[in-house]
């Protein structure tokens, strides 16, 4: 397990408190990005996302409801017959349980990992869109309505979020504009355009992830 999963040293935070404060902390982030994702970062490099140190962190207690929330969810909707939504949703938390550092690895957060998860979201959702095409009344056109302007905005969104992979100077460039801090991005941004003998945007790139790097160790 260690040797494959890359693990990254320890616990997230120095502790198993604040490991697990920390995993807790990511869930809401998660969701949001499932139900809304407006802010996409590609690489979430360590203080991206700030480590949650306390279990009263508000994030962590968010993420702690949202657990309880879910679970109480999914028994109303067992006891309701709602079976295919119950599946749904036990997919999505199952599915992102490994990814919540259980076992830390190297990589505290990364959107990608909610590829298998949101099957279940889909899967969650599928009565809702039943009920939505098989309504007869003004419910239906809106239902529709609504649908396809959220079908269209995930495909504008897709179509904008591509362009951020033309080139590796490109990717860590869009990386930079939501999280200037990171380090990781600094580096790669400062190597390419010192590749392309843009030296003097190179420089403070490369003085800034020096100085987070030597301040973070």
């Amino acid at each position: 397990l260690v040797s494959h999963s890359h693990l990254q040293g320890g616990w997230w935070g120095g502790s198993l408190l604040s490991n697990f404060s920390t995993s807790f902390a990511l869930i809401p982030r998660f969701i949001g990005l499932s139900l809304w994702p407006q802010t996409l970062i590609g690489d979430y490099y360590p203080e991206t996302i700030p480590l949650a140190l306390s279990p009263f962190d508000p994030r962590t207690l968010l993420g702690l409801a949202l657990v309880v929330g879910t679970v109480f969810g999914f028994i109303r909707l067992i006891r309701a017959g709602q079976k295919t939504a119950a599946f749904g949703i036990a997919w999505f938390a199952i599915t992102l349980t490994p990814v919540l550092h259980i076992f830390p690895h190297h990589e505290l957060f990364a959107e990608h990992y909610l590829y298998l998860p949101l099957i279940g979201l889909g899967i969650a959702l599928m009565p809702v869109v039943d009920w939505v095409l098989q309504n007869q009344s003004k419910a239906r056109v809106v239902g529709v309505l609504l649908l396809s302007v959220t079908c269209l905005g995930a495909t504008w969104r897709t179509h904008i979020r591509a362009h951020d992979w033309t080139d590796e100077l490109t990717f860590y460039r869009a990386v930079l504009e939501h999280a200037p801090e990171n380090a990781r991005a600094q580096y790669t941004a400062a190597a390419n355009l010192a590749e392309y003998g843009q030296c003097d945007h190179a420089l403070p790139l490369f003085e800034q992830a020096i100085a987070r790097t030597t301040a973070s160790s």
